[in-house]
């Protein structure tokens, strides 16, 4: 159980969240967790942005959640943060 917002209750099976579906995806694709980065904000992206290689907070991250996060964009997701995350720890030189 998880709050992705102050209004939303999210239900996944014991043991199922998006850190688990994560290791899958890569299971899938043949890539390690530490060649990942995950994005998030809430208490749902947690175990993901743990199992990530690169764990991202947004810059409006729940603040509990900002000690478990290995870097922060200065951007919410609402102004670019993707992109920030992308274009400054993914592709830095990219133009």
């Amino acid at each position: 159980m998880s709050f992705s917002s102050n209004r939303y209750l999210e239900f996944n099976p014991p043991k199922v969240n998006k850190g688990t579906g994560l290791k899958k995806l890569c299971q899938e694709l043949g890539y390690q967790l530490d060649e990942t980065m995950a994005i998030g904000d809430s208490f749902n992206d947690l175990a993901m942005i743990k199992a990530a290689g690169t764990g991202v907070g947004v810059a409006n991250v729940s603040p509990e959640m900002r000690a478990d996060c290995d870097k922060i964009t200065e951007k919410t997701f609402d102004q670019g943060a993707v992109a920030e995350a992308i274009g400054r720890w993914v592709l830095p030189d990219y133009e």
